[in-house]
């Protein structure tokens, strides 16, 4: 027994640092898990061709799925109705050019574009402009990641407006604000950030 319990406690060092290990982008392979205030946690892995797939659930429920160029411009989004799909929700976006060529962020910067938003309805126009922040370090946690506040502005009936925080060494986006002309802004607090454990 005495020798289990010096064997676990030389361990457990070993142990705790894995588990409070603060991702990396090599960790997109296995998957970045991202908590936030509501309910939210958010998981991002690598796609194919550069394109970054994140799982969005509330309360432990798969809500959406969404595609991201650059770790931050929308390509596709797809939700959920409990835990049905629903197809007629889904919106694939089309900026006109190669989504590997889309931009990303640079600190104190603006980028916009002529976007195509492809509806069950059919097509229609959602131009969207970017504008970008300095670049700041920010702590999620203990995880200590420079990071860039970006607004994204989509030019529709609503003037939808989300911020993101975009974190460069990750190349993924966190959503923390959104708003529109009918309701209060929502804001979310970055609570935790991890590396999916298979």
């Amino acid at each position: 027994m005495h020798l289990l319990l010096v064997l676990l406690l030389a361990a457990s060092p070993t142990l705790a640092a894995a588990q409070t290990a603060c991702p990396t982008a090599n960790d997109l392979t296995q998957g970045i898990r991202v908590d936030r205030s509501g309910g939210y946690t958010e998981i991002f892995r690598a796609g194919g061709q550069g394109i970054i797939a994140v799982e969005g659930t509330i309360d432990r429920k798969v809500e959406y799925n969404l595609e991201l160029a650059a770790g931050l411009q929308l390509l596709s989004y797809s939700g959920n109705v409990g835990e049905t799909p629903d197809t007629e929700g889904d919106l694939t976006y089309d900026y006109g050019i190669p989504h590997a060529d889309l931009p990303a962020p640079v600190p104190n910067g603006r980028w916009q574009s002529a976007v195509t938003v492809t509806a069950k309805s059919g097509p229609f126009s959602e131009p969207q402009l970017y504008a970008y922040g300095p670049l700041e370090q920010i702590s999620i946690g203990d995880c200590p990641y420079a990071m860039i506040l970006a607004t994204i502005a989509y030019q529709n009936d609503a003037n939808y407006i989300e911020t993101v925080q975009y974190l460069p060494d990750l190349g993924i986006s966190i959503l923390v604000r959104q708003s529109d002309d009918s309701s209060a802004p929502t804001e979310f607090t970055i609570q935790r950030i991890g590396v999916v454990r298979q």
